[in-house]
């Protein structure tokens, strides 16, 4: 049976708070880390651009006082840059659906290439269950099924350089060969697809930042008010 978008989102959005549980949050305040005193939210940092500032910033709150920042101003000959952050999920944890949001804002893009800001990592497959791409002012959601055969199904256009969005990245399914992906878009459904098969699959971790991006790509990524539950 295939479902209306909308109905099939709030089926998500219900099923996912009914008793949902809280697996992390973070308005970028403190520290980053988890490993650090005191403690942060994140297991890593994915720094292969040391060069690029990466961390909190005043100038990256959307609110309180600080939100997370990636300049982003080198190039070379490095295929791939890289200043990102991974919420490893514990493989015992469990849950066949997952939700993460998070408010961004992109600006001073270059016009080359693009960069993942957010996604939702498989385990065994190691590659996204859902993930976002920004482009200037696009948007572009991406998933992979457990054939590893990827799908695009929608790019959205921003109204204006620096315009914050608020990015909503629901998952159900996982380990089933009946999976969703939806995208919510400051609370408006944008994309809905069904019948991924992630048979065997569970969720690894969640990222944010500048997570892969080719080396020519030069862009300001601004992050606050993240959060993730199942």
């Amino acid at each position: 049976m295939n479902l209306h978008p909308r109905i099939a989102l709030l089926a998500c959005a219900l099923a996912m708070t009914a008793g949902a549980q809280t697996t992390a949050q973070d308005g970028f305040e403190g520290n980053l880390l988890s490993s650090e005193a005191p403690p942060g939210v994140w297991g890593y940092k994915v720094e292969q651009e040391p060069l690029n500032f990466f961390g909190t910033s005043a100038a990256a709150a959307k609110s309180g006082s600080f939100g997370l920042r990636n300049v982003d101003t080198t190039t070379g000959p490095k295929f791939v840059t890289a200043n990102g952050l991974v919420l490893p999920v514990a493989s015992d944890a469990g849950g066949s659906q997952h939700y993460e949001r998070v408010w961004f804002r992109g600006s001073n893009h270059n016009l080359v290439s693009a960069a993942k800001v957010i996604s939702m990592d498989l385990a065994p497959l190691g590659l996204p269950a859902a993930e976002v791409y920004f482009e200037a002012r696009t948007l572009r959601l991406k998933y992979f099924n457990r054939f590893m055969a990827e799908s695009t199904p929608f790019i959205a256009t921003l109204d204006a350089d620096g315009q914050w969005v608020l990015i909503e990245l629901f998952v159900t399914g996982l380990g089933t060969d009946a999976g969703t992906v939806a995208l919510s878009l400051d609370g408006q459904l944008r994309s809905f697809s069904q019948g991924i098969n992630w048979g065997g699959e569970r969720l690894s971790a969640f990222g944010l930042g500048n997570l892969f991006g080719q080396s020519n790509f030069t862009a300001t990524l601004d992050f606050d008010d993240f959060g993730a539950s199942r």
